[in-house]
């Protein structure tokens, strides 16, 4: 997970790079100032937020 300094960027994402992009077709991008929640259950995270985002494209492929 990563957190930008410009405003409120968080992006989640599994790949191994230590720089992550903001491309919301490769990772889940949440921008601004909110709340956000999470908890994790074996290999699945759960994420509780106010702000809806699109699943990347690249996890639409493996579904």
């Amino acid at each position: 997970m990563g957190l930008s300094d410009d405003k409120r960027t968080v992006v989640i994402s599994n790949s191994p790079a230590k720089e992550y992009s903001t491309k919301p077709s490769s990772e889940y991008v949440y921008e601004g100032l909110f709340t956000m929640f999470y908890k994790t259950e074996q290999d699945t995270l759960y994420i509780y937020t106010p702000v809806i985002v699109d699943v990347p494209n690249i996890l639409n492929q493996l579904m």
